[in-house]
C-alpha cells in the first residue's frame, strides 16, 4: 500500500512493510523506517517487544510506543542499544504515556506538548537535509471524567495541539 504525502516541501513515499513497520523514502535520503506499537505496559511487555524488534530484517529509524504505563522515575529502566529514548509518562497515574526511541545516527530533538485529553511527544528530525516533525499521541480514556471519553473532546483540542 502506497501513500503520497507532502511534508516540509519533501514528497515522501510511505509503504506499509508488515503489520507494524512503515517505510518512508525519497530520492535523496534513502529509506526511513518507523514502528508504532501500543505496548500496554513496559513492565509487562518490553522484553517481548525487544524479541519482536530483533526479528525485524530492517531496524526502525524511529519507534513509537503508546500506553507505556510507567512513572517518570522508571523511564530510565527502558533502553534499546543504538537508540536515544524520549518519553512523556502520564503524570496523574501509571496508565497512558508515550515513549519514542530514535536511532542514534538521526539528528533529532523532542518536546512535550501540553494537552488535557492526550499524552503527546513531538519529535523533530532532520532527514535528508529536511526538517520533519512527528507526533506520538495517546488519547486518554479517563473513566472518572466522562468528557475525556468523548472523541470530540480530543478533536476540539486538536487545533491547539497542532499549533504548538
Amino acid at each position: 500500500m502506497h501513500f503520497l504525502n507532502q511534508l516540509s516541501n519533501v514528497i515522501l513515499n510511505i509503504k506499509i512493510n508488515d503489520s507494524s513497520c512503515f517505510e518512508i523514502s525519497n530520492d535523496s535520503s534513502g529509506s526511513f523506517y518507523f514502528l508504532l506499537q501500543q505496548i500496554r505496559s513496559m513492565r509487562k511487555n518490553f522484553d517481548n517487544f525487544l524479541i519482536h524488534l530483533s526479528s525485524l530484517s530492517n531496524k526502525p529509524s524511529i519507534i513509537f510506543l503508546t500506553e507505556i504505563w510507567v512513572f517518570e522515575n522508571e523511564v530510565s529502566l527502558y533502553s534499546i542499544p543504538g537508540y536515544t529514548q524520549f518519553s512523556k509518562p502520564y503524570s496523574l497515574n501509571v496508565s497512558g504515556g508515550v515513549m519514542v526511541f530514535v536511532r542514534d545516527d538521526i539528528n533529532c530533538s523532542s518536546c512535550s506538548i501540553n494537552a488535557v485529553t492526550a499524552d503527546i511527544l513531538k519529535i523533530n528530525c532532520v532527514i535528508g537535509g529536511k526538517k520533519i516533525g512527528f507526533l506520538c499521541i495517546y488519547r486518554r480514556h479517563d473513566r472518572s471524567n466522562p468528557e475525556m471519553l468523548l472523541p470530540t473532546s480530543f478533536l476540539e483540542e486538536l487545533p491547539e495541539i497542532l499549533s504548538q
